[in-house]
């Protein structure tokens, strides 16, 4: 959430900083619904960036995840 709220307010560098911290935790925890919704914030930042490569890989990923636990986004 920290992170997203950092995209919206324009600071990008922070946003994608939060998402990677966060991406972190779930994968300690084994959460991997947590690491699709990390990929896909991460996709948005990279988006609204311009970088469309990472958007299109970060997206793939979270779809990925996403169906190892047979949910919708």
């Amino acid at each position: 959430l920290l992170g997203m709220t950092q995209m919206f307010s324009g600071q990008m560098d922070d946003a994608a900083a939060s998402v990677d911290e966060a991406q972190r935790a779930f994968e300690a925890a084994g959460d991997v619904s947590g690491q699709g919704w990390a990929a896909q914030n991460r996709a948005w930042i990279a988006l609204l960036t311009g970088d469309l490569v990472t958007c299109g890989r970060e997206v793939g990923w979270g779809l990925e995840l996403f169906a190892q636990v047979e949910e919708t986004v």
